[in-house]
Order: structure tokens, then C-alpha cells, then sequence
């Protein structure tokens, strides 16, 4: 069976993490590259580096990359609430309990 060639461009040594503040914590995301911006966004539970194969290629081929860390994944955690607020209490029964 042949083996699989790693990614034919090294990943740039200039990458720089960044950090977006928000009000329920910081995502982090990587930005590298001119050209139009390819934003890639991880399903749950992976994370940016996902797509440590897939944005050099991007990156030869002229384009922006964007990586960014789903809200409590990654680098860093989560500094605010990790639950969802609840409801507000209303007067009359949900539909389902009828």
C-alpha cells in the first residue's frame, strides 16, 4: 500500500495566534496570507489545527487563510458563563405538557 505524501508546502513559520475577545471568552484564530480569505471553521470537537494540511496548499495557491477555534476548544478556554441563561418563566404550560 503506498503511503500518503504529506502537504507538498510547509506550514509558514510566521504563523502568529491571535486572540478575539469577547464577552464570554477569547477564540483563537490564525491569519496568514494575501488574496481572498478562506475562513475554515472546525466541526466539534476538532480544533484550527485541522487544517494543517489544507492551508498551505491554499496559502501556494494564493489565498488567505483564517483558522479559527470553536468557543471552548482549543487555545484558549472559555472565561465566562458555560451555560446557556434561562428561560424566562411564563404563566401558562408549554404545549408539550397539555
Amino acid at each position: 500500500m503506498p503511503s500518503v505524501p504529506a502537504a507538498t508546502h510547509p506550514r509558514p513559520s510566521t504563523v502568529t495566534t491571535r486572540h478575539l475577545e469577547r464577552p464570554d471568552g477569547r477564540l483563537a484564530y490564525d491569519d496568514v496570507g494575501e488574496g481572498p480569505a478562506v475562513v475554515m471553521l472546525p466541526g466539534l470537537g476538532d480544533l484550527r489545527q485541522q487544517y494543517r494540511f489544507l492551508a498551505p496548499e491554499l496559502l501556494a495557491a494564493g489565498y488567505r487563510t483564517v483558522t479559527v477555534d470553536l468557543r471552548g476548544h482549543g487555545d484558549p478556554a472559555p472565561t465566562g458563563p458555560t451555560t446557556a441563561p434561562k428561560p424566562p418563566a411564563t404563566t401558562s404550560s408549554p404545549c408539550w405538557t397539555r
